[in-house]
């Protein structure tokens, strides 16, 4: 008797557990109430997200709303492929006037993480996409007239820097770099394959090491259209 009970009390168990996997893990109710009663595009709107990294929502409402037919031109500052499927023939013609900014920002100084005593990494974030880098400020407790570093990723360094170059300006304990359109390219490229950087230095004394950049993608040179969170329709200026 006492293994008929055991044996029926296991089978309970195993049955709500299906139970719960089927509702609250696989969410099996839910999806198929959306199926029956949602749209093809409601569905795309609820399972990805308004204006976020694929902001398919976003795409679905101007779609919609401006009977957009053709694939747009989209500027990303997140790391999803280009959402241009949305727009289902992309054999045609793009909309050579129409812009999509999907999470645009304004961010303009990067902030270098301390990992050593002597190092600092920048943290790859797509956030940084489409951006000019300009000058680099390093801070120390004491005076940086020498200083000597090494800016590197992975798999190769990218740069040297010493205290004799023409564009280093010093004062007591702070450094402004400027970056010359060689060594900008060289961290674009970087930046477009997602790659962190170290900067190394001999010395052991740096605090805080900033990087002003500048937005390539001037939103003022673009009538807006729709503008939802950070998502934009636009159109460029003439």
């Amino acid at each position: 008797m006492n293994k008929k009970k055991q044996k029926k009390k296991s089978q309970i168990f195993l049955v709500f557990l299906f139970l719960t996997v089927l509702i609250f893990i696989l969410e099996v109710p839910r999806k198929t109430y959306n199926v029956l009663k949602l749209s093809y595009e409601k569905r795309l709107d609820k399972n990805y997200d308004y204006c976020s990294e694929r902001a398919v929502g976003f795409l679905n409402h101007i779609k919609r709303k401006y009977d957009i037919t053709k694939p747009v031109n989209f500027i990303k500052y997140t790391g999803v492929r280009n959402p241009g499927w949305i727009f289902f023939d992309r054999s045609g013609e793009e909309n050579q006037n129409l812009y999509v900014l999907i999470n645009y920002n304004y961010d303009k100084e990067i902030f270098l993480e301390k990992i050593k005593r002597n190092k600092f990494k920048y943290n790859f974030n797509h956030m940084y996409n489409h951006r000019e880098y300009k000058f680099f400020e390093i801070y120390s407790d004491k005076n940086l007239k020498n200083f000597d570093f090494k800016i590197y990723n992975n798999e190769k360094i990218l740069y040297n820097f010493n205290s004799s170059q023409n564009n280093v300006s010093v004062s007591g304990g702070f450094l402004k770099i400027i970056i010359d359109n060689d060594l900008n390219k060289i961290l674009q490229e970087n930046q477009k394959n997602e790659k962190d950087l170290i900067f190394e230095f001999k010395n052991d004394f740096i605090s805080k090491i900033n990087i002003k950049v500048e937005n390539t993608i001037n939103i003022n040179n673009f009538n807006i259209i729709e503008k939802i969170d950070n998502c934009y329709l636009a159109k460029l200026n003439d």
